[in-house]
Protein backbone atom coordinates (compact mmCIF):
# COMPACT_ATOMS: atom_id res chain seq x y z
CA UNK A 1 0.00 0.00 0.00
CA UNK A 2 1.76 3.51 -0.82
CA UNK A 3 2.38 5.88 2.03
CA UNK A 4 0.25 8.16 3.22
CA UNK A 5 0.52 11.99 2.36
CA UNK A 6 1.17 12.93 6.19
CA UNK A 7 3.45 10.42 6.51
CA UNK A 8 5.24 11.43 3.38
CA UNK A 9 5.42 14.82 4.22
CA UNK A 10 6.98 14.80 7.40
CA UNK A 11 9.88 12.07 6.13
CA UNK A 12 13.45 13.35 4.77
CA UNK A 13 13.00 13.91 1.09
CA UNK A 14 16.22 12.36 -0.73
CA UNK A 15 18.33 15.21 -1.86
CA UNK A 16 18.42 15.18 -5.75
CA UNK A 17 20.00 17.10 -8.46
CA UNK A 18 16.71 19.53 -10.00
CA UNK A 19 16.09 19.01 -13.26
CA UNK A 20 13.01 21.42 -13.45
CA UNK A 21 11.12 22.06 -16.26
CA UNK A 22 13.79 19.74 -18.49
CA UNK A 23 12.91 16.46 -16.74
CA UNK A 24 10.08 16.12 -19.31
CA UNK A 25 12.14 16.58 -22.17
CA UNK A 26 14.97 14.24 -21.54
CA UNK A 27 12.95 11.75 -23.84
CA UNK A 28 14.14 9.79 -26.60
CA UNK A 29 17.32 11.61 -27.24
CA UNK A 30 19.94 8.52 -27.04
CA UNK A 31 20.73 8.63 -30.56
CA UNK A 32 21.62 12.41 -30.86
CA UNK A 33 23.62 11.97 -27.67
CA UNK A 34 25.38 8.91 -28.94
CA UNK A 35 26.47 10.44 -32.22
CA UNK A 36 27.48 13.73 -30.70
CA UNK A 37 29.71 12.66 -28.11
CA UNK A 38 30.97 10.23 -30.76
CA UNK A 39 31.59 13.25 -33.09
CA UNK A 40 33.36 15.51 -29.79
CA UNK A 41 35.49 12.81 -28.59
CA UNK A 42 36.86 12.33 -32.37
CA UNK A 43 37.37 16.25 -32.46
CA UNK A 44 39.34 16.36 -29.74
CA UNK A 45 41.65 13.29 -30.65
CA UNK A 46 43.56 15.55 -32.37
CA UNK A 47 44.81 18.58 -30.32
CA UNK A 48 45.07 21.05 -33.23
CA UNK A 49 41.18 20.44 -33.86
CA UNK A 50 40.69 22.78 -30.54
CA UNK A 51 41.28 25.73 -32.74
CA UNK A 52 38.58 24.48 -35.47
CA UNK A 53 34.69 24.31 -35.34
CA UNK A 54 32.81 21.04 -35.13
CA UNK A 55 30.14 21.80 -37.61
CA UNK A 56 26.57 19.90 -35.90
CA UNK A 57 23.64 19.28 -38.43
CA UNK A 58 20.05 19.15 -36.80
CA UNK A 59 17.05 18.17 -39.02
CA UNK A 60 13.52 17.21 -37.87
CA UNK A 61 10.04 18.74 -37.27
CA UNK A 62 9.53 22.21 -35.77
CA UNK A 63 7.55 20.60 -32.87
CA UNK A 64 10.43 17.96 -32.06
CA UNK A 65 12.98 21.09 -30.46
CA UNK A 66 11.08 22.14 -27.83
CA UNK A 67 13.89 22.75 -25.65
CA UNK A 68 16.83 21.14 -27.53
CA UNK A 69 19.20 24.23 -26.60
CA UNK A 70 18.63 23.49 -22.79
CA UNK A 71 19.12 20.09 -23.78
CA UNK A 72 22.61 20.28 -25.38
CA UNK A 73 23.44 22.72 -22.43
CA UNK A 74 22.62 19.60 -19.73
CA UNK A 75 24.77 16.73 -21.66
CA UNK A 76 27.78 18.52 -23.35
CA UNK A 77 29.43 19.34 -19.96
CA UNK A 78 29.07 15.92 -19.04
CA UNK A 79 30.84 14.87 -22.82
CA UNK A 80 33.91 17.06 -22.22
CA UNK A 81 34.06 17.26 -18.06
CA UNK A 82 32.82 20.77 -17.90
CA UNK A 83 30.77 22.09 -15.20
CA UNK A 84 27.23 22.45 -15.69
CA UNK A 85 26.82 26.05 -16.34
CA UNK A 86 30.09 26.37 -17.87
CA UNK A 87 28.58 26.71 -21.67
CA UNK A 88 28.36 30.25 -23.42
CA UNK A 89 25.59 30.05 -26.10
CA UNK A 90 25.50 32.48 -29.17
CA UNK A 91 21.99 32.61 -31.54
CA UNK A 92 22.21 33.32 -35.24
CA UNK A 93 18.99 35.12 -36.13
CA UNK A 94 18.37 35.52 -39.52
CA UNK A 95 16.07 36.89 -42.03
CA UNK A 96 15.31 36.20 -45.37
CA UNK A 97 17.14 34.53 -47.36
CA UNK A 98 17.50 35.15 -50.98
CA UNK A 99 21.11 34.17 -51.71
CA UNK A 100 23.72 32.43 -50.28
CA UNK A 101 25.72 35.67 -49.23
CA UNK A 102 22.76 36.74 -47.52
CA UNK A 103 23.74 33.63 -44.81
CA UNK A 104 26.79 34.33 -44.55
CA UNK A 105 26.20 38.20 -43.96
CA UNK A 106 23.44 37.12 -41.36
CA UNK A 107 25.79 35.19 -39.71
CA UNK A 108 28.46 37.77 -39.35
CA UNK A 109 26.08 39.89 -38.58
CA UNK A 110 24.95 38.56 -35.90
CA UNK A 111 27.94 37.66 -34.44
CA UNK A 112 29.68 40.86 -34.22
CA UNK A 113 26.33 42.38 -32.38
CA UNK A 114 27.02 39.80 -29.86
CA UNK A 115 30.58 39.87 -29.58
CA UNK A 116 32.49 43.14 -30.87
CA UNK A 117 32.25 46.40 -29.68
CA UNK A 118 30.68 48.68 -32.32
CA UNK A 119 34.09 50.81 -32.39
CA UNK A 120 36.44 48.05 -32.44
CA UNK A 121 36.06 47.21 -36.86
CA UNK A 122 35.04 47.87 -39.72
CA UNK A 123 35.58 46.04 -43.14
CA UNK A 124 34.89 42.30 -42.99
CA UNK A 125 37.79 40.88 -42.81
CA UNK A 126 38.65 42.67 -39.30
CA UNK A 127 35.14 41.62 -38.14
CA UNK A 128 36.22 38.01 -38.79
CA UNK A 129 39.59 38.29 -37.32
CA UNK A 130 38.26 39.97 -34.21
CA UNK A 131 35.48 37.37 -33.79
CA UNK A 132 37.94 34.19 -33.40
CA UNK A 133 39.48 36.41 -31.25
CA UNK A 134 37.00 36.79 -28.42
CA UNK A 135 35.61 33.59 -29.14
CA UNK A 136 39.18 32.24 -27.76
CA UNK A 137 39.30 34.89 -24.89
CA UNK A 138 36.31 32.39 -23.51
CA UNK A 139 37.37 30.17 -20.24
CA UNK A 140 34.36 27.39 -21.83
CA UNK A 141 33.11 25.78 -24.58
CA UNK A 142 31.32 28.03 -26.89
CA UNK A 143 28.00 26.92 -29.06
CA UNK A 144 26.98 28.76 -31.92
CA UNK A 145 22.99 28.22 -33.58
CA UNK A 146 21.43 29.31 -36.37
CA UNK A 147 17.86 27.74 -37.23
CA UNK A 148 16.28 27.79 -40.49
CA UNK A 149 12.68 26.57 -41.31
CA UNK A 150 12.09 25.00 -44.63
CA UNK A 151 8.83 28.05 -44.83
CA UNK A 152 11.74 30.46 -44.98
CA UNK A 153 12.83 30.37 -48.70
CA UNK A 154 11.84 27.32 -50.72
CA UNK A 155 13.92 28.05 -54.10
CA UNK A 156 17.29 28.06 -51.98
CA UNK A 157 16.49 25.20 -49.50
CA UNK A 158 19.04 22.34 -49.77
CA UNK A 159 21.89 21.14 -50.74
CA UNK A 160 23.04 25.08 -52.13
CA UNK A 161 22.12 26.30 -49.00
CA UNK A 162 23.46 24.23 -46.20
CA UNK A 163 26.44 23.20 -48.76
CA UNK A 164 27.49 27.14 -49.85
CA UNK A 165 25.69 28.88 -47.10
CA UNK A 166 26.58 27.17 -43.98
CA UNK A 167 29.30 24.40 -44.11
CA UNK A 168 31.76 26.46 -46.39
CA UNK A 169 31.41 29.45 -43.96
CA UNK A 170 32.65 27.85 -41.28
CA UNK A 171 35.28 25.57 -43.10
CA UNK A 172 36.97 29.34 -44.17
CA UNK A 173 36.99 30.37 -40.29
CA UNK A 174 40.33 31.17 -39.71
CA UNK A 175 40.42 30.56 -35.61
CA UNK A 176 42.49 32.56 -33.43
CA UNK A 177 46.12 31.10 -32.57
CA UNK A 178 45.23 31.59 -28.52
CA UNK A 179 42.07 29.30 -29.66
CA UNK A 180 41.56 26.26 -27.03
CA UNK A 181 38.13 25.92 -26.08
CA UNK A 182 35.62 23.56 -27.70
CA UNK A 183 33.53 25.43 -30.58
CA UNK A 184 30.73 24.21 -31.35
CA UNK A 185 28.37 25.17 -34.44
CA UNK A 186 24.51 23.96 -34.89
CA UNK A 187 22.35 23.85 -38.04
CA UNK A 188 19.14 23.33 -36.13
CA UNK A 189 16.70 22.81 -39.56
CA UNK A 190 13.04 22.76 -38.63
CA UNK A 191 10.65 21.35 -41.22
CA UNK A 192 7.46 22.88 -41.85
CA UNK A 193 4.29 22.51 -39.33
CA UNK A 194 1.41 20.19 -40.69
CA UNK A 195 -0.95 22.31 -43.33
CA UNK A 196 -4.66 22.32 -43.68
CA UNK A 197 -4.98 21.63 -47.16
CA UNK A 198 -4.35 18.90 -49.81
CA UNK A 199 -2.07 21.00 -51.64
CA UNK A 200 -0.50 22.60 -48.83
CA UNK A 201 0.67 19.64 -47.64
CA UNK A 202 1.51 18.35 -50.73
CA UNK A 203 3.87 21.74 -51.01
CA UNK A 204 5.13 20.94 -47.71
CA UNK A 205 6.20 17.45 -48.20
CA UNK A 206 7.78 18.07 -51.72
CA UNK A 207 10.29 20.87 -49.84
CA UNK A 208 11.38 18.73 -46.92
CA UNK A 209 11.70 15.81 -48.35
CA UNK A 210 14.33 17.80 -50.94
CA UNK A 211 16.36 18.63 -47.17
CA UNK A 212 15.68 15.79 -46.00
CA UNK A 213 17.55 14.25 -49.11
CA UNK A 214 20.25 16.59 -48.43
CA UNK A 215 20.35 15.30 -44.79
CA UNK A 216 20.75 11.80 -45.97
CA UNK A 217 23.70 12.91 -48.02
CA UNK A 218 25.63 14.70 -45.88
CA UNK A 219 25.04 11.74 -43.36
CA UNK A 220 27.27 9.66 -45.77
CA UNK A 221 30.35 12.10 -46.32
CA UNK A 222 33.63 12.40 -44.59
CA UNK A 223 33.31 16.48 -44.07
CA UNK A 224 37.06 16.16 -43.06
CA UNK A 225 37.91 15.08 -46.69
CA UNK A 226 35.27 17.36 -48.91
CA UNK A 227 34.99 20.16 -46.81
CA UNK A 228 38.07 20.31 -44.67
CA UNK A 229 35.79 20.99 -41.74
CA UNK A 230 34.87 18.30 -38.83
CA UNK A 231 30.98 17.85 -38.61
CA UNK A 232 28.46 15.49 -37.92
CA UNK A 233 24.51 15.13 -39.07
CA UNK A 234 22.70 13.67 -35.95
CA UNK A 235 19.99 11.54 -36.32
CA UNK A 236 16.71 13.24 -37.38
CA UNK A 237 14.75 14.61 -34.44
CA UNK A 238 11.32 12.15 -34.80
CA UNK A 239 8.07 10.96 -32.82
CA UNK A 240 8.04 9.39 -28.90
CA UNK A 241 7.02 6.17 -28.87
CA UNK A 242 5.82 4.37 -26.16
CA UNK A 243 9.06 2.41 -25.60
CA UNK A 244 11.11 5.61 -25.60
CA UNK A 245 8.54 7.13 -22.51
CA UNK A 246 9.03 3.52 -20.66
CA UNK A 247 13.16 3.77 -21.01
CA UNK A 248 12.63 7.14 -19.50
CA UNK A 249 10.38 6.10 -16.28
CA UNK A 250 13.37 3.49 -16.12
CA UNK A 251 16.30 5.88 -16.53
CA UNK A 252 14.95 9.07 -13.99
CA UNK A 253 12.30 7.04 -11.69
CA UNK A 254 14.49 6.45 -8.31
CA UNK A 255 16.64 9.79 -8.69
CA UNK A 256 13.90 12.29 -9.85
CA UNK A 257 10.14 10.71 -10.04
CA UNK A 258 9.76 9.02 -7.23
CA UNK A 259 9.93 12.32 -4.89
CA UNK A 260 6.42 13.09 -7.35
CA UNK A 261 4.77 9.83 -7.71
CA UNK A 262 5.63 6.64 -5.13
CA UNK A 263 3.94 3.70 -7.36
CA UNK A 264 6.15 2.95 -10.40
CA UNK A 265 3.54 0.70 -12.02
CA UNK A 266 0.81 2.75 -11.47
CA UNK A 267 2.90 5.45 -13.72
CA UNK A 268 3.68 3.00 -16.48
CA UNK A 269 0.16 1.99 -16.58
CA UNK A 270 -0.67 5.61 -17.12
CA UNK A 271 1.93 5.97 -19.83
CA UNK A 272 0.21 2.99 -21.07
CA UNK A 273 -3.28 4.50 -21.70
CA UNK A 274 -2.03 7.47 -22.69
CA UNK A 275 -0.36 6.02 -26.17
CA UNK A 276 -3.40 3.94 -26.70
CA UNK A 277 -4.68 7.27 -28.03
CA UNK A 278 -1.48 8.13 -30.22
CA UNK A 279 0.00 4.51 -31.48
CA UNK A 280 2.10 6.51 -34.26
CA UNK A 281 3.85 8.16 -31.47
CA UNK A 282 3.36 11.72 -30.20
CA UNK A 283 5.46 14.75 -30.71
CA UNK A 284 7.91 16.24 -28.07
CA UNK A 285 6.10 19.56 -27.68
CA UNK A 286 2.56 17.55 -27.05
CA UNK A 287 4.44 14.59 -25.35
CA UNK A 288 6.25 16.99 -22.35
CA UNK A 289 2.95 18.71 -20.48
CA UNK A 290 1.07 15.48 -20.95
CA UNK A 291 3.92 14.06 -18.85
CA UNK A 292 4.11 16.52 -16.38
CA UNK A 293 0.29 15.76 -16.37
CA UNK A 294 0.30 12.49 -15.62
CA UNK A 295 2.82 12.85 -13.19
CA UNK A 296 1.39 15.82 -11.20
CA UNK A 297 -1.98 13.67 -10.97
CA UNK A 298 -0.53 11.51 -8.82
CA UNK A 299 1.15 14.71 -6.52
CA UNK A 300 0.17 16.16 -3.47
CA UNK A 301 -0.27 19.59 -4.00
CA UNK A 302 2.61 20.36 -2.15
CA UNK A 303 4.89 18.90 -4.58
CA UNK A 304 3.61 20.60 -7.80
CA UNK A 305 5.78 23.90 -7.04
CA UNK A 306 8.92 21.41 -7.15
CA UNK A 307 8.15 20.73 -10.94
Amino acid sequence: MAMSWDKRLNEKRPVVKPLGSLLWYLINRMAQEMELAKAIQQHLADPANKKRPLLCLVHGDECEYDPFLDWLKYIIPGMIRQPQSSLDLIQVRTGEVQKVSDLHSYMLLNLKKKLIAPEQVRTEKEIEKTLAENIALKNYPVIVHISLHTEDDSSLLGKKLIEDGFIKFWAQWQPSEQQNQLFLVFLLFKYQAEKKTFWQRLAKQSVNKKVEDTFDDLKELNFSEKFAVNGVVLPRLARIKQHDVIDWVEEYYEEHLKQYCDDKQELLSAIEDLYAQYPNGISMRKLAPKLKKIVLSFCNHNYKDWI
